[in-house]
């Protein structure tokens, strides 16, 4: 299943990035799961529209922790990749069952 959904989320994150959006908040609570084992993106309110289509960068931070691309937490400017990042942390949740960087979290 773990295969599926990763697919599924990649033609939705597709078709935002095609578009020139960018999600911004990629993570377990943020995908819709039907009955019928199809998912989908939700939550846009982190959402932000890249208006030119070369390697435009936004340097708000925004999104989840635990699901942060590196370059959102330092504020250095990111884009549709950070998306790519966030899934990758939340692939690793559907395996582990907790997010990423659990070991990290103070005390």
């Amino acid at each position: 299943m773990v295969a599926s959904y990763t697919q599924q989320i990649l033609l939705g994150l597709e078709y935002l990035h095609y578009n020139n959006i960018v999600h911004r908040d990629i993570k377990a609570a943020n995908i819709l799961l039907r009955d019928n084992g199809t998912c989908q993106l939700a939550d846009f309110g982190s959402s932000k529209k890249i208006i030119e289509k070369t390697n435009a960068n936004t340097k708000s931070f925004c999104g989840t922790p635990y699901w942060m691309a590196p370059e959102v937490v330092k504020q250095s400017g990111h884009n549709r990749f950070a998306d790519i990042w966030s899934l990758g942390c939340t692939v690793y949740e559907m395996i582990a069952k907790e997010p990423p960087w659990m070991d990290k979290k103070e005390n």
